[in-house]
Formats: C-alpha cells, sequence, structure tokens
C-alpha cells in the first residue's frame, strides 16, 4: 500500500515545537539538582558560531574562539521550567567558573540538542 505524500504548509511549519528539551541532573549544584537544556534554533545557532569565530586581523582567515566555548553554548541553551533562558550574555564569564566536569555534561547535552555534531565543531574550527 503505498502512502500518499503531502507537503507541509509554512504555518504547520512555524507551528511545530521542534526544540527538544532534555533534564540533565547536576548533582554537584545540589542533591536533586538538574537543568533544563533546549536546543537552539537556527537563528539562535548563528548567532552561537558568530559568537565563537570572528575574522583574523580583519582578514578572511576565521579564527575561533575557544575561550568559555562550552559556558556560552550552554547559556544560550539553559532554559527554567518554563522554557526562559536561565543566563544572560554577560554571565558566561562567571558560569565557565564552575565545575568543568558540570559544564561538560551540559555542553554534551545543549550540542547533541542542538543538532551540533563533532563534524560540525571540526568544520567550526577549521574554517
Amino acid at each position: 500500500m503505498a502512502i500518499a505524500k503531502k507537503g507541509l504548509t509554512a504555518s504547520a511549519i512555524l507551528a511545530a515545537d521542534d526544540l527538544p528539551t532534555v533534564w540533565i541532573q547536576t548533582p554537584e549544584w545540589g542533591r536533586y539538582a538538574g537543568v533544563w537544556i533546549r536546543g537552539m534554533s537556527g537563528s539562535e545557532r548563528d548567532q552561537f558560531e558568530a559568537r565563537v569565530s570572528g575574522l583574523d586581523g580583519g582578514g578572511d582567515q576565521v579564527k575561533m574562539n575557544y575561550t568559555n566555548l562550552r559556558a556560552t553554548m550552554v547559556v544560550s541553551c539553559a532554559v527554567d521550567d518554563d522554557g526562559n533562558r536561565l543566563f544572560d550574555g554577560d554571565q558566561v564569564e562567571a558560569l565557565g567558573r564552575k565545575s568543568g566536569a558540570v559544564i561538560d555534561r551540559l555542553f554534551d547535552a545543549a550540542r547533541k540538542a542542538s543538532g551540533i555534531g563533532e563534524d560540525d565543531v571540526k568544520k567550526l574550527s577549521k574554517n
């Protein structure tokens, strides 16, 4: 039996709730503590990539800025119970001073929820 294919409408696509949200345990910050991590939207991902890359000396060579890379992604993806961002951009440095093990765990969840694979990270660092 053949399944009829029907394309989506713009309104159906725009109405879709397509940003995955995952709960990550952070017992280092409290016995039952955890953080909601929501995947980035397309424009949030573009903003993240712009923050961690830049033009080297005004030329056309892109140079990665690895300073607080993980904390920057966590700030972009950590949300409260209502889906509001937990941190603002001014808190990246402070978050970066927290446990590297916890930040790495949250970064990994944020990367996966945002559809950023290992190959994407390698491509970013090569550009």
